[in-house]
């Protein structure tokens, strides 16, 4: 593997770790480097994405070019438009398209070489004006003054292959509350995406602010690698990998690796969370709560494994509207501090679990308030215990999990040899 190292911070005292990204093809993968002594490099596999239009108008820019936004707007006119950009800029990327038509708007950093174009950040501004059909890739957004990646609105944008990290301002990478600017959007999608070395949270989608009005719609958050969020402010309260917002559906966040963050994932809209995996989590790994908004009901959480996490490895928050329809199936939660799954049910929680596997020191289950649980499928193995509603559940012998090693030998998510992975018994994959 090639290796680009990105930060090194050294100290009069004593050596500190540095991210160190290892640049293959088709892959996203870091490691983490104290002096010449690093870690093994740890990625995840870019899924596949549809083929590009034929686009009617190209652009190559580099930073002594002007970004004429009137062209390009009169060009979208006519058929969709690619603008591929080369090298350093200094200041953040200005996303200012105005046309609202049907056309797409490729904004290119890729090269042939495989280098990066590099800004600091990239921006729609906080004008009130939707930015629609635009797909961001390939780019580096680093150090920037603010957020990464800063949507206003807009529908069917595609924020993809992108390198984000040390940003100036909370969040990495954010789309705006719909109330703010009176512009519900949708078809939002996030793929393929590396976020490490965040100040505060990683992914966040901004909903209706509690507010009861009109938000998003059709967001996707599809295989993205994130770690470190929050890193620069030790990790403190409310610094989540993914962060969804109220009043928001559909919500799909599916093939996600999430590591080093306060929560993993806090969801305040009615999900579909499906082969994610978190691990070393400061709080819970996934937090549906209900604070905000009419409630998650109907959320599933499926395929997940949650390991190493200071919390719980799955937190149902029903203290405020009542719940229900909630299914958390094939979960697997292994050496967590506090419990498999928690519920606060104060307001009333109906939930139900299969296929649910919980390995290490800890209880299945803990709750409070009016919780009501079917639970079919439950194991237990290396000192795991049933907990407050684990009647059901039964211990095995044969639960082979490895969480010291999440990606297992060959430092891939998602192949057979993952350390997560349950090779016999109740949460198989």
């Amino acid at each position: 593997m090639r290796l680009t190292s990105l930060l090194v911070l050294v100290t009069a005292c004593s050596p500190r770790s540095s991210v160190v990204l290892c640049d293959t093809p088709g892959v996203m993968a870091s490691q983490t480097c104290t002096s010449d002594d690093c870690t093994p490099c740890v990625g995840l596999a870019k899924m596949p994405i549809d083929a590009d239009p034929a686009f009617a108008t190209e652009l190559f820019i580099t930073p002594e070019d002007d970004l004429d936004w009137p062209a390009i707007d009169a060009a979208l006119a006519d058929g969709d438009v690619a603008v591929r950009f080369s090298g350093e800029w200094p200041d953040a990327l200005q996303i200012l398209r105005t046309d609202d038509g049907p056309h797409r708007l490729l904004l290119d950093g890729t090269s042939a070489d495989g280098d990066r174009a590099r800004f600091a950040g990239a921006t729609t501004t906080e004008d009130d004006v939707k930015r629609s059909r635009v797909t961001l890739r390939g780019f580096e957004l680093a150090h920037s003054s603010s957020q990464t990646v800063y949507w206003r609105a807009g529908d069917e944008v595609i924020l993809e292959d992108l390198v984000l990290h040390d940003n100036g301002r909370s969040p990495a990478l954010m789309l705006d509350y719909a109330n703010r600017s009176g512009l519900p959007s949708t078809g939002l999608v996030v793929r393929n995406n590396h976020l490490y070395d965040v100040s505060g949270e990683c992914i966040y989608i901004g909903g209706a602010e509690d507010t009861g009005g009109p938000s998003h719609s059709d967001v996707r958050i599809e295989n993205n690698l994130i770690h470190g969020c929050g890193h620069k402010v030790h990790w403190g309260d409310d610094l989540d990998g993914i962060n969804i917002k109220d009043g928001i559906a559909p919500v799909v966040i599916r093939r996600n690796v999430i590591s080093e963050t306060h929560w993993g994932m806090q969801i305040d809209s009615p999900a579909l969370i499906e082969q994610n995996v978190i691990f070393d989590i400061l709080d819970h790994g996934i937090m549906l709560g209900d604070q905000w908004g009419a409630s998650y009901s109907t959320a599933v959480i499926r395929d997940l494994a949650v390991l190493r996490s200071k919390e719980s490895g799955v937190y149902v928050g029903a203290d405020h509207v009542p719940t229900d329809g909630v299914t958390l199936e094939r979960l697997t939660v292994a050496d967590v501090d506090d419990f498999g799954v928690e519920f606060a049910g104060a307001s009333g929680v109906v939930a139900n679990l299969a296929d649910v596997l919980f390995v290490g020191d800890m209880g299945a289950f803990k709750g409070w308030g009016d919780v009501s649980l079917e639970v079919t499928g439950c194991s237990l193995a290396a000192g795991a215990v049933p907990g407050q509603f684990g009647a059901d559940c039964v211990a095995t012998d044969d639960a082979l999990v490895d969480p010291d090693s999440p990606a297992g030998p060959d430092g891939l998510f998602f192949t057979e040899d993952d350390g997560w992975r349950s090779r016999s018994g109740a949460g198989a994959r």
